[in-house]
């Protein structure tokens, strides 16, 4: 069986950092990013135990995008700019969750 890194590779190509032979401080740091997700999934894929115990809380979930989508939190002012696309991702986040979003 290939290696699951490999795989990974094979597969998800066209998603890993391209950075047309001009490493930059982000692509590396983006590459690092890449090869620690893929040793996580190695490491679930490789321990049951563990992967039986990840789950997705969907009630804390919720809890959270309800409370983040009336008030963010003093640690989201230096994204003021980004506020649209963090309600964006709040109520996508909250649509994938199944919950009703009542219009306004």
């Amino acid at each position: 069986m290939a290696d699951f890194t490999d795989s990974w590779r094979i597969h998800f190509t066209e998603l890993t950092t391209l950075d047309d032979g001009i490493p930059t401080t982000t692509t590396i740091e983006q590459s690092k990013v890449e090869r620690d997700v893929i040793r996580l999934y190695k490491t679930i894929r490789d321990q049951q135990t563990i992967s039986h115990r990840v789950q997705l809380i969907k009630e804390r979930h919720l809890i959270y995008l309800k409370h983040g989508i009336k008030n963010l939190s003093h640690h989201f002012e230096s994204l003021d700019a980004s506020r649209p696309w963090i309600c964006y991702w709040i109520l996508h986040s909250m649509e994938l969750l199944n919950h009703d979003i009542p219009p306004r």
